[in-house]
This record gives C-alpha cells, sequence and structure tokens, in this order.
C-alpha cells in the first residue's frame, strides 16, 4: 500500500502535536523498560530528548541503541505514531549545539533549560539524545470478526 500524503501530514502533525513520547528500551539481558520523556523533533523527524545520563533508559540506549517509540493522543478517538528507530547519546560539540536549538524550539520550565553545551557534556548529569526512525506507523482502526482492532499502517517517508 502506497503512503498518501494525507498519511504523513498525519503522521507529521501527530509528532509536532506531541510534546511527551513514550521511550521503550531494553536492558543488558534483555528486559524491557518504558519511559515517558519531554522531546522536541526536527525537519527529518529526529526526535531528541534530555535525560540523565544515569537514568536507566539512558543507560539502555548506550547498551543498545534500537528503541521503540509511541506518540499518541487520545480524545473521542485515539491516534498514534509508532516509531523504530536507532537512539544515541549525542557528545560531539556541533551536533550537542544543534541538538540544543532543536530543543529550545519546545518552551520548558526554567529549570529543564539548557543554556549552554557545559549542561549537557562533561561532568554534567544531563544528556541530549537522538532517535533517527528507521520504521514508521500510524495507528489505524479496523474490523475483525466483526469486533473493532488497532492496526500499523507502515508509512514511507
Amino acid at each position: 500500500m502506497s503512503t498518501t500524503s494525507e498519511h504523513r501530514e498525519r503522521l507529521r502533525a501527530l509528532i509536532a502535536g506531541n510534546e511527551h513520547l513514550t521511550l521503550a528500551t531494553t536492558g543488558p539481558a534483555g528486559q524491557p523498560w518504558a519511559s515517558s520523556v519531554f522531546f522536541a523533533h526536527d525537519q527529518e523527524q529526529a526526535l531528541y530528548w534530555v535525560s540523565a545520563k544515569n537514568a536507566r533508559h539512558s543507560e539502555n540506549v548506550v547498551a543498545n541503541p534500537r528503541v521503540g517509540i509511541v506518540i499518541y493522543e487520545t480524545g473521542a478517538q485515539t491516534d498514534a505514531v509508532y516509531i523504530e528507530a536507532e537512539a544515541s547519546e549525542l557528545n560531539h560539540p556541533d551536533e550537542v549545539a544543534a541538538a540544543i536549538k532543536v530543543m529550545q524550539s519546545r518552551p520548558q520550565p526554567k529549570r529543564w533549560t539548557i543554556k549552554s553545551v557545559a549542561d549537557v557534556t562533561g561532568a554534567a548529569v544531563w544528556r541530549i539524545y537522538r532517535a533517527v526512525p528507521k520504521e514508521l506507523s500510524l495507528r489505524q482502526e479496523a474490523t475483525e470478526g466483526g469486533q473493532a482492532v488497532a492496526r500499523r499502517l507502515h508509512i514511507d517517508v
């Protein structure tokens, strides 16, 4: 099935219209871990977040960069985008500086504001992470055997 411009627009709207995502990582022994994080995105739909470097999900990303992400909203109808991505901790000063600009595109409470590259590198507790999508899907409702089911519609980007 080919992806329509309507599907791509819905995907972009879900990402742009939400500030939190659910990040699924796996630990060294394969144990699952899910975390909710505030995020920002760039024009290529790469997702950025800031977390403590010793947070369980941060340590998991360093050990295994393959992550699952869900961004969703509920209301009269649930809508969601599902993302399989490669995540990484950003360490190069140029990448970190660019990521800070992306993070600043969404206002946050003052206590979470990144003031400089030093806030997310070196001895600092925080780090910036980036997830680059490899597979994107949208939630799509269907009927099976007379009952409602949710399916994933793969989106070509």
